[in-house]
């Protein structure tokens, strides 16, 4: 894995949505940004993972964070 990149980066990536909800559940901080900028709700829109989006926005994802 590149550095800056965590595990739920890469399962954002990869639309991996059963992978994503166990980072989650076990603490895997998904407000952290990658070296982009990109945090994983951000991801998870670009990529219309519209179920990754509503877990992480029913777990308390920052909306705030989405930018163009």
């Amino acid at each position: 894995p590149e550095k800056g990149y965590s595990p739920l980066h890469y399962a954002v990536w990869n639309e991996d949505v059963n992978t994503v909800k166990l980072l989650v559940d076990h603490g895997a901080q998904f407000n952290e940004k990658d070296p982009d900028g990109w945090t994983a709700f951000y991801n998870a829109v670009w990529q219309g993972s519209r179920e990754i989006v509503d877990f992480l926005v029913s777990k308390g994802a920052d909306i705030s964070t989405f930018h163009m």
